[in-house]
């Protein structure tokens, strides 16, 4: 299934916009959902984004770093050595619009780089980003 960019309407949107992303719905159903849009007061919270996901059959997990100091060469290497670098993840990265830089967040579908700011007029290699966090994602299994 192919998964569609969506961007985000404002500077603080990312985190829904990737949630629109991962469930495949618009952005605007995913602010109805949760029951208020970003701003620069109330941005999203992981918490409410997790809660989201979840409702929605998708589990994210806690965000997986490689220990000590790295960049993101070093983030990239130990992603693909533990074998997560083919499959899906939230990925927090350096804003490249704010400065000082704050956080802003991109779906890694496994093998694309999906960036929901709209200033990003194309397709970026995930080595282009300064890495800061990874968490990756997958189908929740509900059991019986």
């Amino acid at each position: 299934m192919a998964i569609l960019r969506i961007l985000q309407p404002n500077d603080w949107g990312c985190m829904a916009a990737v949630a629109a992303m991962i469930v495949g719905v618009s952005y605007k159903e995913v602010v109805a959902s949760i029951g208020h849009d970003s701003t620069e007061d109330k941005p999203f919270s992981d918490e409410e984004i997790v809660i989201y996901l979840l409702a929605n059959g998708f589990v994210m997990s806690q965000d997986l770093n490689p220990p000590g100091d790295y960049d993101t060469e070093i983030m990239l290497r130990w992603i693909s050595r533990i074998g997560l670098i083919g499959r899906p993840a939230v990925v927090t990265v350096k804003s490249m619009k704010h400065l000082p830089p704050t956080e802003h967040v991109i779906l890694w579908t496994g093998k694309t780089a999906l960036d929901p700011n709209p200033d990003v007029m194309q397709l970026l290699p995930l080595s282009t980003y300064e890495i800061t966090r990874w968490a990756p994602i997958g189908h929740l299994l509900i059991m019986d």
